[in-house]
């Protein structure tokens, strides 16, 4: 299912064309990595990119590390870290479902379940240096916690992001609602399809 999102329904398009014309060695952050598609096809687009990725999940990133092994010109730009992102520096317990591998995540129902690490996300962009090129983030419904526990001089930080919006599971905001603070913070809004979204400035 992940292979024939990003590379039959090339949900990724919008987000690989603005990397390929970025000059320098840009920093890209991927957030809630998975088997580690995105972050190959970023290496692959731009040949001095760094990627940073982030993926909690022992069954996601077991696969991440063999794709990583199976493309070694790219592996060594990067810099995988099994950690979640979130609001705050925490532990919870994060489950895997056989069911739907691709929407695993903290608020997933029914699976194998990890005690796993979270990194607050105002804590990784402020240990990287200068600015993040380019964000993908997909945290199943995780990203309304970096809204709330983020401010808005670290979000401008970030030139671009490709987004997956998904309901809120506090039920106390909506990905409407998600995205108009995203364009408080300067953010132009691009719709991809039903809820992804390609923000830049």
């Amino acid at each position: 299912g992940v292979i024939h999102e990003l590379y039959f329904k090339g949900i990724y398009n919008r987000a690989m064309a603005f990397l390929k014309d970025i000059p320098g060695r840009p920093v890209i952050l991927d957030l809630g990595a998975n088997i580690g598609l995105f972050s190959l096809m970023a290496a692959a687009t731009h040949a001095k990119a760094e990627i940073h990725a982030y993926e909690p999940g022992p069954p996601n990133y077991r696969l991440f590390e063999i794709n990583c092994l199976a493309n070694p010109a790219l592996e060594k730009r990067i810099h995988l870290n099994k950690e979640a992102i979130g609001g705050e520096t925490t532990r919870a317990e994060w489950i895997f479902s056989d069911q739907n591998p691709a929407g695993s995540g903290f608020y997933t129902k029914d699976g194998e379940r990890y005690q796993v690490q979270i990194r607050a996300f105002a804590d990784v962009i402020n240990a990287l240096p200068g600015e993040i090129a380019l964000a993908k983030i997909d945290i199943e419904g995780t990203e309304y916690d970096l809204l709330a526990n983020t401010s808005a001089e670290t979000w401008r930080r970030i030139q671009a992001i490709s987004l997956e919006v998904h309901g809120d599971p506090s039920k106390k905001s909506s990905p409407g609602e998600f995205l108009r603070k995203m364009s408080g913070f300067g953010f132009k809004i691009e719709e991809e399809n039903v809820i992804n979204y390609f923000l830049h400035r």
